[in-house]
């Protein structure tokens, strides 16, 4: 925003949503000295701009469904802002689970048509990361319509569409949300520098700032020494050449893997170059047509064979590669109508995990015309070509998330590019959906949200600003032990924001997918959401919030689970409760037999006598079923780690 020049943030731009219930901040620039009037309807505030060109009033607080023109004077010069109205405003930030979009959604398509409402408003923050505090953003306030909301935050449209058909007053969603990102980049500079939490990460941006300083030589060999292992280099394509993708090699030998999913959950411990082969039968009235394979994303890079011949491939110059849909022509003349033919895809794993990801469709089909397509999914053959060592040094974590200055993973990039310019514009809060880029640091992030939140409600001067948040969905390995704990410590931390006031947690733990970091079932987090938001900052007494254990007892050879929010009486969601596991110190953890008795859980295992503890759902992708009257599912626990 300039300075000396009348400008207002963009913000406040036609069909805006102005919050309701609490002084509603205006603000911009102007000449020094000259004399500033708002006016909504019969609301009205004064100021003067001062002496550094900016200024800023507070209209009083609105009710609900006010509508007007919104009258800026400022000096000689007169803006009026159309469209406005008043209601409920809410931030939707966080990284690629909130940014992904409705026309992402495999099942969206009738949700978009139907999406038309001039009550609910859309403002979607473009990405910037900024090394230095920014004061306004290249957007503007839409109206929902199937042509605006296909690009707008999925769990944010969804909420606020409950949100909106619940209270019956305009809803303004603002989306500012990145993929990819961890904590720190959205958390204020001052803010990351205060905490003791925080000094790896401070130092070593410093030194990204400042090559000259004495450890920074230092720093760059660790950290390019990091580099190397964290992201393998491709030796180059070796089993081509040795047949492994022609249609008469004998591939035997090779173990079974199931696609979709990541090899690394199917006991298959490497990064680094991995062949699948599939046997599939093309219908024989196919003859002569072209074909269309379509193997839904590939983490990461990929080269695609049909019947030894290239098809083809997505590398490192596609944006998002691990996340892109591969879909490759297959020429006539390459087809074997009638009989077996062979896919084979060259999948190459740079870091973390590698595979199959997402839901659908795969299939072969015809490229032109209708067909009932060939289904590639189940079990492939598979095979390393060449796998390197997946552990990283012990020393390499303080560096996960370190990027120079205008990385959007630098520390308080986003907050300085995305945040900061909208504050302190009114709303009532913030649904947030992140967490997973922070994996690895669970000790550090148990810390850094609520610091994150309570700089936000700073920024936005509302000390008691609702923030909601969602508990990260399942996903990975599907549990086969009793405690097994990926992805379980980083839940963990996320919870221990609910020790501050006005805050909430909707669990997705129950909606993920096994094999996709970015699970569809988008609609019902939002409706959780909206749950919590009706508790939380509405103040309604209703059930939003799944069962989550308060204390346990030992009784003998059982352990008895009391719970919180058991609202409506605990239950099952099909079949018989399972999830649960019991400790014993010389048996270690044992799958622990469950059932409910007078609203609590009992259990209990076979050679299990003296139990010394309990957990419920501890793993990645959990298999418990327990939820309330209300089908909310419990928050996974240890006893190790209580709240």
């Amino acid at each position: 925003m300039k300075t000396h020049k009348f400008q207002m943030p963009a913000l406040f731009t036609d069909h805006m949503v102005l919050q309701s219930g609490h002084p509603v901040p205006v603000w911009g620039t102007g000449v020094p000295g000259a004399a500033v009037k708002v006016v909504f309807g019969s609301y009205e505030a004064a100021g003067t701009v001062g002496e550094d060109g900016r200024w800023q009033v507070s209209l009083p607080a609105l009710p609900a469904n006010e509508s007007g023109i919104l009258r800026i004077v400022c000096a000689d010069v007169v803006r009026e802002i159309t469209d406005v109205v008043s209601g409920e405003v809410w931030l939707c930030s966080g990284q690629s689970n909130m940014d992904w979009l409705m026309s992402q959604l495999n099942h969206g398509l009738e949700d978009i048509q139907a999406s038309a409402n001039s009550s609910i408003r859309l403002f979607h923050v473009p990405q910037v990361a900024s090394p230095e505090l920014c004061h306004d953003v290249e957007c503007q306030w839409e109206v929902c319509t199937p042509e605006t909301v296909s690009h707008f935050s999925a769990v944010g449209y969804y909420f606020g569409q409950e949100i909106q058909n619940k209270l019956g007053v305009p809803v303004g969603l603002i989306q500012a949300a990145w993929g990819g990102t961890p904590a720190e980049a959205w958390t204020p500079w001052e803010d990351l520098v205060a905490g003791k939490e925080f000094t790896d990460l401070v130092n070593s941006y410093r030194i990204l700032l400042d090559p000259s300083l004495p450890e920074a030589e230092r720093f760059v060999e660790d950290y390019n020494r990091w580099q190397k292992v964290k992201e393998y280099q491709d030796p180059g394509n070796r089993a081509y050449f040795k047949g492994w993708a022609d249609l008469d090699f004998d591939d035997t030998g090779w173990r079974e893997m199931v696609v979709p999913g990541y090899w690394q959950t199917q006991q298959l411990a490497v990064n680094g170059a991995v062949w699948y082969r599939l046997k599939i039968v093309v219908p024989a009235d196919w003859a002569d047509q072209d074909l269309m394979l379509e193997l839904g994303a590939i983490d990461d890079l990929d080269t695609t064979y049909f019947n030894g011949t290239e098809i083809g491939s997505t590398g490192k110059e596609t944006e998002k590669w691990w996340e892109h849909r591969r879909i490759y022509r297959v020429p006539a003349d390459l087809v074997q109508p009638g009989a077996v033919n062979v896919v084979a895809v060259r999948i190459f794993d740079l870091t973390g995990f590698g595979g199959f990801v997402g839901t659908g469709p795969r299939h072969l089909r015809l490229a032109d015309g209708d067909c009932v397509p060939v289904v590639v999914e189940g079990v492939w053959k598979a095979e390393v070509e060449y796998g390197f060592e997946i552990e990283l040094p012990k020393k390499a974590e303080p560096f996960r998330s370190f990027a120079g200055p205008g990385s959007h993973l630098a520390p308080a990039s986003l907050f300085n590019g995305m945040i900061h310019p909208l504050a302190p514009y009114g709303i009532r809060g913030v649904i947030w959906y992140q967490g997973e880029s922070n994996e690895g640091r669970e000790e550090q992030y148990s810390v850094l949200f609520p610091a994150m939140i309570k700089a936000w409600r700073r920024q936005f001067a509302n000390p008691q600003m609702s923030f909601l948040f969602v508990l990260l969905a399942g996903w990975r390995q599907k549990q086969v032990a009793p405690m097994q704990s990926d992805w379980t410590m980083l839940r963990h931390a996320q919870m221990q924001a609910l020790h501050l006031p006005q805050t909430g947690c909707a669990s997705a733990i129950d909606l993920g997918d096994e094999s996709d970091i970015h699970p569809q079932q988008k609609k019902p987090v939002g409706h959780r959401l909206s749950l919590v938001a009706r508790a939380v900052a509405y103040k309604e007494e209703i059930a939003y919030h799944g069962p989550l254990m308060e204390r346990w007892v030992v009784e003998g050879r059982t352990v008895r689970l009391f719970f919180k929010h058991a609202d409506g009486g605990l239950k099952p969601a099909g079949g018989d409760l399972k999830g649960f596991g019991i400790y014993q110190k010389e048996l270690g953890w044992k799958w622990a037999e469950a059932r409910i008795e007078d609203n609590t859980v009992v259990l209990s295992s076979a050679g299990v006598s003296e139990p010394t503890g309990a957990c419920y759902g501890w793993a990645g992708y959990p298999i418990g079923n327990l939820t309330n009257g209300a089908d909310l599912p419990a928050f996974p626990f240890c006893t190790d780690y209580s709240l």
